[in-house]
This record gives structure tokens, sequence and C-alpha cells, in this order.
């Protein structure tokens, strides 16, 4: 898989994942971001373009967006 993102801090310092999924099919797919450990720190859908943006509780260091199975228990 193919990306493009980014972590972006706001002005009241909130943490937002955002960018966009480059391989097809890149539409409606289930995103987890990850922490380099494997823990899941947020999950997101892309829309109808392939984008995502979600809020974070952290900004996280060392985080990567793998495909998530919209069949699993996190979703």
């Amino acid at each position: 898989m193919e990306w493009e993102w980014t972590v972006t801090t706001n002005d009241e310092n909130e943490h937002f994942a955002v960018g966009f999924l480059l391989t097809d099919p890149c539409v409606h797919q289930a995103i987890a971001l990850v922490h380099s450990g494997g823990q899941i720190i947020a999950t997101t859908l892309t829309d109808d373009f392939g984008y995502f943006h979600v809020k974070l509780s952290t900004k996280p260091e060392d985080i990567h967006p793998i495909l998530h199975s919209p069949h699993s228990a996190v979703i």
C-alpha cells in the first residue's frame, strides 16, 4: 500500500492524522494508525476519494497507517 499522510497540530494543541491512500481500491477502506510497538492508536475509514482525517488523543511518535479489516473487533 502506498500512502501520503502526516500528523498535524492545530492552534488548540489537538493532534490529527491526515492523508490519503494512493493504491486502489482507496475508497471506503478501513484504516488503523499503529504505533511501532503494534498498539492501534486510532481507526477510521477513507472517504469517497481515498482521504482520511482522524483526531488523535496525543501526538504519538513513530506511528504508521495500515489497512484494517472492517470485521475486526477494534472497529
